[in-house]
């Protein structure tokens, strides 16, 4: 999960009021040096969707993969 946090306190109450978003990396990389001086590492990332209000039986919170069109 990504946050604008850098420090996360343990509080679970804490992590409840703040906007996390869940993302899959797939890769790290560094470009070749033909694409010029850019050192520093890049990532292909995959965004998922806000987390969804706990399901009532698990207490999950539900995610799904985000589409091109933000739905």
């Amino acid at each position: 999960m990504v946050s604008n946090s850098v420090i996360l306190p343990s509080s679970r109450s804490y992590l409840d009021t703040i906007d996390l978003q869940v993302a899959q990396v797939h890769i790290i990389f560094i470009l070749p040096r033909q694409f010029g001086a850019y050192t520093r590492a890049l990532a292909y990332i995959e965004w998922l969707t806000p987390l969804r209000e706990p399901d009532p039986f698990s207490g999950l919170r539900q995610v799904s993969w985000l589409t091109h069109q933000l739905q």
